[in-house]
């Protein structure tokens, strides 16, 4: 498995799941090696079936999407590729090129899991690495069948791949484990919860238009580039800017909150999300990415547009005023988190890469894939 960043080093949602998805497997019996970028060379095991290999490689503006990570991350691959059964890249840019390159060089069949909507949008990613890794892949994966939708209705993909092969695109959301929280009732809840970086993509400005003329406190749990903006223009706001915390005291607050609020112009599919509706706390959030295969509009929460603090202040008025509609929601959140638990998602993504999967030569099966 190749990954941006293996936590805690600093890293999003993405590298999050990659690290649960490989202590998951390896719990299972699979022999799991991930390869991660560091600002330091180093190697350890985190326990008998997973070994981690950070790799240190130039964090250089532009180059660091694929040269940089290219020149630093193969050697290392080559140095376990007669041991490789399948190699997953989380990312078309940064993993996804360095998986290419392996696929050709050391005949390693090659799963590419697309992460963000930067990936098959703009630019570089649009134009160049996703539909190169999707042509070559033995697997291509989406979080959501919303991203696979975009991606079959763009004219671009259709006429240089073709409809069957966008339509071999396989969906795998993400895993979210069971969360405890403390047991308040709907009513006793007080708060609006943000959670998630402090970047211009999130949208945050919107937020602090909704939270005018609302009497309701307000948290923001993250870190990142904005934040000593975002100081500024919510200084008008009940504010508490909570920094980084420990997941049980981000799940503490999921407990507290009487909403989730992300008001964001990107996304793929939000790990904070799945924890917040696993939590019983309903969510409003922008119709971007795969969202709207999260959230049931007026059922788990609510969908707005982006860029719309109207909206927005609309639907968090109805949840601040209508006790009897958030308990409905919130356990309407619990329920639909059922199909996002980590046993369906494992058994999904186990099924997909055993039929990709080749130990050197013949068809792999699950006993083959988990070595002692």
């Amino acid at each position: 498995m190749i990954i941006r960043g293996y936590p805690p080093e600093k890293v999003g949602g993405a590298e999050h799941q990659a690290k649960k998805l490989a202590l998951k497997l390896s719990r299972e019996g699979y022999k799991v090696t991930v390869f991660s970028g560091s600002r330091i060379n180093s190697r350890r095991d985190e326990n008998s079936y997973l070994r981690v290999i950070k790799i240190k490689y130039g964090d250089i503006e532009l180059l660091r999407i694929f040269l940089t990570p290219l020149i630093a991350f193969l050697p290392r691959v080559r140095e376990f590729a007669p041991r490789l059964d399948v190699l997953v890249c989380y990312q078309a840019t940064f993993a996804g090129v360095v998986g290419l390159f392996s696929k050709f060089l050391y005949k390693i069949p090659l799963v590419t899991w697309l992460r963000a909507e930067s990936e098959y949008k703009f630019l570089l990613g649009r134009y160049f690495f996703t539909p190169l890794l999707l042509r070559c892949s033995d697997l291509f994966i989406v979080q959501s069948q919303e991203i696979k939708n975009q991606i079959i209705r763009s004219a671009f993909y259709r006429r240089i791949l073709g409809r069957r092969r966008l339509a071999e695109i396989l969906v795998i959301p993400n895993g979210v484990d069971p969360i405890e929280t403390p047991a308040i009732p709907y009513s006793e809840r007080a708060g609006v919860l943000y959670v998630g970086r402090l970047h211009k993509v999130k949208g945050l400005p919107y937020l602090v238009q909704a939270m005018e003329g609302l009497d309701e406190k307000l948290w923001i749990i993250g870190r990142g580039p904005e934040e000593e903006r975002l100081f500024r223009i919510f200084e008008n706001i009940r504010v508490e800017f909570l920094g980084e915390l420990p997941q049980k005291e981000l799940f503490a607050y999921m407990g507290r909150a009487r909403l989730l609020v992300l008001p964001s112009l990107s996304e793929s599919l939000p790990n904070v999300i799945l924890e917040a509706m696993s939590a019983g706390l309903p969510v409003i959030a922008t119709r971007v990415g795969g969202v709207p295969s999260l959230i049931a509009h007026g059922r788990t929460g609510f969908l707005v547009e982006p860029r719309d603090p109207e909206q927005l202040k609309k639907h968090m008025k109805i949840l601040l005023t209508d006790h009897s509609l958030g308990e409905a929601m919130s356990r309407a959140c619990r329920q639909e988190m059922e199909k996002y638990s980590w046993t369906v998602i494992l058994k999904k993504f186990e099924d997909a890469i055993i039929k990709i999967a080749r130990c050197r030569g013949r068809q792999a099966s699950a006993g083959d894939l988990k070595r002692p």
